[in-house]
């Protein structure tokens, strides 16, 4: 459904996966490390298909990608966004929405954002 592949050493990969069930879509984030990197919100279920912002939502409170980033990075945004991949076949826009929301979090400098 979604895949964060980070430009690590190790090149961890956290994804969202769904499977649908008798009334509902089940959804499940998950890790390369037994959810060690995980948070305690990482099942949810849902009647319709996620929209774009509720499937970004839901992989950042299952996994701190931000932290993850501010720890690696500082406030270096503009490496930040060369270190991830977002992938999706369901989601076209998905690393679009990552890199959306790493901006939000962490702005650019207002020299690069108007480049």
């Amino acid at each position: 459904m979604g895949t964060t592949s980070l430009r690590s050493t190790t090149c961890d990969v956290t994804s969202v996966y769904a499977r649908r069930l008798k009334n509902r879509i089940a959804y499940r984030v998950v890790d390369d490390y037994d959810g060690e990197t995980l948070t305690a919100n990482t099942r949810r279920t849902s009647i319709r298909p996620l929209t774009l912002k509720e499937l970004v939502d839901f992989l950042l409170q299952g996994w701190p990608f931000l932290a993850v980033l501010a720890m690696n990075f500082g406030n270096d945004t503009k490496r930040m966004l060369g270190f991830f991949q977002g992938e999706s076949a369901f989601y076209p826009e998905f690393h679009e929405a990552l890199v959306e929301r790493v901006v939000e979090e962490f702005p650019l400098p207002e020299e690069e954002s108007r480049q």
